[in-house]
Parts: structure tokens; C-alpha cells; sequence
């Protein structure tokens, strides 16, 4: 859905309108100066406005697209809500051209009326008569004011009804009637109008209004005026209405009259149009065809990806036509909206059919008598297949014959045994010799080949394959494949797929195992077994790809290649080693290096090291000789980025070095207990 917000740009410059780079595509513009309504029009659908139009109901379109609005019912109120006449001006009137009435040049004077009655239809000058008149301006337009005081009193009501008389007492001593009540008092008449009106601003009404007062309501920027008269007092809106403006994909609920809304879904702006006949939304542009951005123009004319009505308001389909129309297409080919059709001349396609969509045709000569087909074998005994009302299909000798009344829905069993047990459970498909015999009341189980799931009570348990998942008690376990899963019993939610994959999982849960014979331990968890034959034992949340006789990973898209010896390139945690030396002792004189830079039992060789890089030094030197890298020949043990496997020395195992950024330029190694078994370490670059 598009964003709701209207956002709006206004200018007080005369004769000012927008252009596409200065107003975004859903803005509107208004010209407060020249009291007009622009927005950006996107004809081409491509999200991109390119034309500005004004959005204005008495003069549609601009230059030679203008045209004129009729209203063919109804009354016209502008100032006022309630339209009196066809034409009900609240307000002053400002023309230029000539005034006419039925035809002809108005020259008459202003109407001046009394309560209704016309006093003159000639005057020309209006005298306001009072002490608290004041008349103010210059030229043609003068403001008169009116202080306070009070109007005269107003006539006196008219005497009540005399009330009846009162019946006839009964003769004798009948008690005399009551008299007739008295008439009610006439209404007095309505006082003179109040001066000296108040205005308020806040965000509630004032309090003890007078009629005539104004309040402005902070909260939603509406005027308001009270009111008064012999029926009602009420503050009244004097704009008439809450006129708004909404951005969605539905119209809005409750409109009033002069609401906005903007379908996000077409870019069409509609106005919310009422007068004493109908209330509808109606396009702001007045629904000219070519301004809807439901259609499209390109070279072969209008199209759209809607459906098409005509003499119709209901599309149900690509095009649809209303009852009662037809299709014509030139002078020889008619369509009528029955289905029929007629044509005249030579009529050519593909395939003809009969209202039964059967393809029509010359009829072909009679085929050969074919062959009498041999004998069907005789029928197997017993058990064929029912359906019941509770969509359960039931094929087999002691198949789902325990179903306990109307409990059991939706199941499915075939074969000898196959759901046998089942009382209330619901939605089970079991195929094959006893398999799902113990589900009882689970659903949600599938199991397909003899004996699959045979002692399985498990819910939602998949097995294909014999005596797969053949004793499962656990939940949401797959196994495909002969014995695959076969011993599972607690496990949940484990997939395996291949003969005996999965076949030593007991209780473990979350593993994936691909691959024949592929398995873990009885209680292993979250890991993924891909391979033959792999025993991976006890494990959890592992990885494991192959046995043991793969010795090479490959992924030929990218050109990457695993080996034995590119596996020596990272350290036991799983980090990058840039080279990796075996450490020797060659007596008590040398420490003696193999690996990298050509070294094979080189005594005592300088190695050179980066900075930022990660070595491994595996000790083999003995007992007697602790390897240990000093800052200098004699010096302190250099700690930074260097890990033993204990201690601040080593004698077996591996020691890793990550070089800091920060290291000196020359360290050296040396063993603790002999001197002269030292060798020099230069870091670079140098710093």
C-alpha cells in the first residue's frame, strides 16, 4: 500500500503552477493566491509523474481540454449548506459580463424583503437606521458596523384558546361540572439580536455562549459560530463541513460531502459529491478517458491489464458484455451474448467443436474388430476396500477394524494389519503388511512398506521403507529406506534417508543422516552425516562429509579443492595457519626445523615471520628441551599472541604464534634448559 500522509506544497504567488521537478508524484499544490488545486499525473504507469493538472470541478482541464460542467439534478449552495434555490449563494458575487434573466439583460434594482415580503423591487440604496450604525471605506465598498445594544422587544403573543366548557351536572343533586381549563399563553415574541460578539480560541467549546459568538478550535483548525433560534442553539461549522483529505487503497467510511480521497492503486483523486437526489464518489477530472491511469497508450491503442465491462458494471471476465449485447466484427461475423454466433463466407480455424467441447470432423471409416482380450486371473478372497462417511478408505483383512464409532476421520490403510489398532485417530496413511499396527489414538502418521512404523505410537512420524522408524516413540521423524531408523525409539524430529541410515539413533534428536549405513551415537544431537558407510559415533552439533577413505573436497564452480595438505592450513580451532614447522633436537646444540622454506632438519635456521600472519610450531624435541620464544638470546619469554599448550614453554605439542601489529623486529627461539639452542626470528616489515 502506498503511504497514507498527503503531503502538500503551497505558494501565494498570482498565477503560479508547479512544474514535475517541483512536486513529487502523490503531492498535492495548492495556490493559496489563486484559490487552485494541483497534483502530478503519472500517464504512463511508470511511477514517475510527467504533468501537472489542476484539480478544479468548475473548470476541468486546461487551454483547449477545458469543457463545461452540468448538473442535471439537485440544487447548487455555495456559502450555505441548505440550497434553497437551484443557485444559493451565501455570500457576495463578483461577475464581469452582463447579468440576464430568462434570456434578456437584468436591469432590475436589488429585492428588498421584510420577513419574506418584498418591500421594493427597485431600490438601489439600503439605509441602516440606529445609533449604533457606522459606516466605514472608501470607493465602491463600504464595511458597516453595529455595536451593542438591543434589538426592540418583540410583539406580544397571541391570547390563549378560551377552554371549554364544563359538561352538564346530572339533574338533582348531581355535583356541578368542572370549568374548562384556561388556554394556554401565547409565545412571546423573539428579542432584538445581541452586539458585541466574542471570539475564542482553544481546543474545547467556551462556556455560557451568546448567539453570534465565534470559537476557533485549536485542535483541528475548524471556525465555529453559535447559533441560536426558536428551536435549537448549537455551535455550526462555518465552512460548512470537515472536509478531508485521505491517501489509501479503499474509500474511506462516512465521507462528507467535498472529502478528497486518493486511490493509491489507480492515482485517481475523487471528490465526495452530494446534492438532494445521490451521495458518490466521483472523479475529480470528471472521468475523461484518456486522464485514467487504468488505461494505457501505446502503438496499438488503448489497452489495460484489467478486465474489460461493456453494458456492463460487473468484469468477471478478460472482456465481458453485458445481457442482451452483442459482438459484431466487420459485416459477416456476429456474436450474440447467448453464445451463439453467425457467420457469412468461408469460415477457417484450427479445430471445430460441439457445445460439449468435443472436436468435430469427418467420421473415419470402422477399425478392425480387435482381438478377444484373455482371461482376467480370478479375484484375490476377501477384504476389497470401503470408504465410510468419516473419509476413511480401508483395504485388508484386519485393516482399521477398530475404529471406535465416528471418531476416526481421514485415514487411509491398505494391507493385511495396517492400522489395525486405530480407535480415534485421524489423518494416518498406512500401506503395507502390519505397518502403523500399534498407532492407536496419533495422527498424522505415514507409513508406507511392510511393517514400517509396526510398534511405532508416535505423532507425526514418516517412514517408507521396511521396518523403518519400525518402533518409534518419538515425534516428526523421516526415514526413507530398508531398516532406515529402525531401532529409534525417543528420538524427535530426525531425518533419514538410505538403507540402515540412522539405524544406532535411539533417543537423539535434530540429526540429518544421508547416506547408506550412514549413523551417530545413540543420544547424539544437531548434526548432519552425509556419506557410506560413516560411523561418526558419539557427536553433536557437527558436520561430518565422507568416511574416512575421502581424502579430497572439491567444488569445481568456484575452482576450490581440499586436500590433506591444504587441510594443514588451518590450526585445531579452525583459524588460517600460514606455515606450520615440525620442531626436532639435534642433541643439545641445535633445535632442527622441517617445513616450510625449504627446511628438512636445518639446525638452528632463521625463520621470518609477518605481521598479522598466524604460525604453529609442533614440538618434538623432548623432555629436556622446553621451546620458548624470548625477546632476545638469554631474555624474558615473549607472551603477545604466543600460545603453549601449558605454561610459557613447551615440550611436546603445538605452539601457536599470532604476530601482533605491535611486535619488535627480531625475537628469537630458545630452549630453557640449553643456551646454545637458540635461533633467530625476524618479523616484517620492519618498524
Amino acid at each position: 500500500m502506498a503511504d497514507p500522509k498527503i503531503r502538500i506544497r503551497r505558494s501565494a504567488t498570482p498565477n503560479k503552477v508547479p512544474n514535475i521537478t517541483q512536486l513529487e508524484l502523490g503531492e498535492l499544490a495548492i495556490n493559496t493566491y489563486d484559490g487552485k488545486l494541483y497534483l502530478e499525473q503519472d500517464q504512463g504507469a511508470s511511477g514517475v509523474g510527467n504533468t501537472v493538472v489542476r484539480v478544479n470541478p468548475w473548470n476541468v482541464g486546461l487551454g483547449t481540454t477545458a469543457y463545461n460542467i452540468a448538473f442535471e439534478a439537485g440544487k447548487v449552495g455555495i456559502g450555505t449548506t441548505l440550497a434553497r434555490y437551484n443557485l444559493d449563494v451565501g455570500g457576495n458575487i463578483n461577475f464581469t459580463g452582463s447579468l440576464t434573466q430568462d434570456g434578456a439583460a437584468f436591469t432590475s434594482g436589488v429585492t428588498v424583503k421584510d420577513e419574506g415580503s418584498a418591500l421594493s423591487t427597485q431600490a438601489t440604496t439600503l439605509n441602516f437606521v440606529g445609533t449604533g450604525v457606522v459606516a466605514t471605506g472608501n470607493g465602491a465598498e463600504k464595511t458597516i458596523t453595529i455595536s451593542s445594544g438591543s434589538g426592540p422587544t418583540g410583539s406580544q403573543g397571541a391570547t390563549g384558546a378560551q377552554g371549554s366548557t364544563g359538561a352538564q351536572g346530572a339533574s338533582g343533586a348531581g355535583a356541578q361540572g368542572a370549568a374548562g381549563a384556561q388556554g394556554a399563553q401565547g409565545a412571546a415574541g423573539g428579542g432584538g439580536g445581541g452586539g458585541g460578539a466574542s471570539v475564542s480560541v482553544g481546543s474545547n467549546p467556551p462556556g455560557s455562549p451568546s448567539n453570534g459568538d465565534m470559537w476557533w478550535d485549536s485542535d483541528v483548525g475548524e471556525l465555529y459560530i453559535y447559533y441560536t433560534d426558536t428551536d435549537s442553539n448549537q455551535w455550526v461549522e462555518t465552512s460548512g463541513g470537515s472536509e478531508t483529505v485521505t491517501v489509501s487503497d479503499n474509500a474511506p467510511s462516512s465521507p462528507n460531502a467535498g472529502d478528497l480521497w486518493w486511490e493509491s492503486d489507480t492515482g485517481q483523486l475523487k471528490i465526495y459529491y452530494q446534492d438532494a437526489n445521490s451521495a458518490q464518489w466521483v472523479d475529480a477530472n470528471a472521468g475523461v478517458l484518456s486522464q485514467l491511469t487504468v488505461w494505457q497508450t501505446n502503438s496499438t491503442g488503448i489497452n489495460t491489464s484489467s478486465n474489460v465491462g461493456i453494458g456492463t458494471t460487473t468484469a468477471s471476465a478478460a472482456l465481458t458484455i453485458g445481457v442482451g449485447g452483442t459482438i459484431t466484427v466487420g459485416t459477416g461475423v456476429t456474436f450474440e451474448s447467448t453464445g451463439q454466433g453467425s457467420f457469412t463466407g468461408i469460415v477457417t480455424a484450427l479445430s471445430f467443436r460441439d457445445p460439449s467441447g468435443n472436436v468435430l470432423g469427418a467420421t473415419g471409416s470402422t477399425g478392425a474388430q480387435g482381438a478377444t482380450g484373455a482371461q482376467g486371473a480370478a479375484g484375490g478372497g476377501g477384504g476389497g476396500v470401503t470408504s465410510d462417511a468419516q473419509f476413511n478408505t480401508v483395504g485388508g483383512t484386519q485393516s482399521g477394524d477398530a475404529f471406535s464409532g465416528t471418531s476416526a476421520t481421514r485415514n487411509t490403510l491398505y494391507g493385511y494389519g495396517s492400522g489395525t489398532r486405530i480407535t480415534t485417530g485421524d489423518d494416518n496413511t498406512h500401506v503395507g503388511y502390519n505397518a502403523g499396527s500399534y498407532v492407536n489414538t496419533q495422527g498424522g502418521t505415514t507409513f508406507v512398506g511392510a511393517r514400517s512404523g509396526e510398534d511405532a505410537t508416535g505423532m507425526r512420524n514418516t517412514g517408507l521403507g521396511f521396518k523403518s522408524l519400525y518402533k518409534a516413540t518419538g515425534g516428526g521423524n523421516v526415514a526413507v529406506g530398508y531398516h532406515a531408523a529402525e531401532n529409534m525409539t525417543t528420538g524427535d524430529s530426525n531425518v533419514c534417508v538410505g538403507m540402515y541410515a540412522g539405524d544406532g539413533i535411539v533417543g537423539g534428536a535434530d540429526n540429518v543422516i544421508l547416506g547408506y549405513n550412514a549413523d551417530v551415537g545413540a543420544s547424539s544431537n544437531n548434526n548432519i552425516v552425509i556419506g557410506y558407510d560413516i560411523s561418526a559415533g558419539s557427536i553433536s552439533n557437527e558436520i561430518v562429509l565422507g568416511n574416512s577413505s575421502i581424502t579430497k573436497f572439491r567444488i569445481p564452480g568456484i575452482g576450490v579443492t581440499f586436500t590433506s595438505t591444504t587441510a594443514n592450513s588451518f590450526s585445531s580451532d579452525g583459524q588460517f595457519v600460514s606455515a606450520r614447522w615440525t620442531i626436532g633436537a639435534n642433541g643439545t646444540s641445535h633445535y632442527t626445523f622441517t617445513g616450510p622454506g625449504g627446511l628438512s632438519s636445518a639446525d638452528d635456521p632463521t625463520i621470518y615471520l609477518a605481521r598479522g600472519q598466524t604460525y604453529e610450531f609442533i614440538i618434538n624435541s623432548g623432555s629436556s628441551h622446553p621451546f620458548q620464544i624470548r625477546s632476545s638470546n638469554g631474555g624474558s619469554a615473549y607472551t603477545t599472541g604466543v600460545t603453549y599448550p601449558s605454561g610459557t614453554s613447551a615440550t611436546s605439542g603445538v605452539v601457536k604464534f599470532e604476530v601482533p601489529f605491535s611486535a619488535p623486529n627480531s625475537l628469537v627461539y630458545q630452549c630453557t634448559s640449553h643456551s646454545g639452542m637458540v635461533g633467530n626470528i625476524v618479523v616484517y616489515p620492519s618498524i
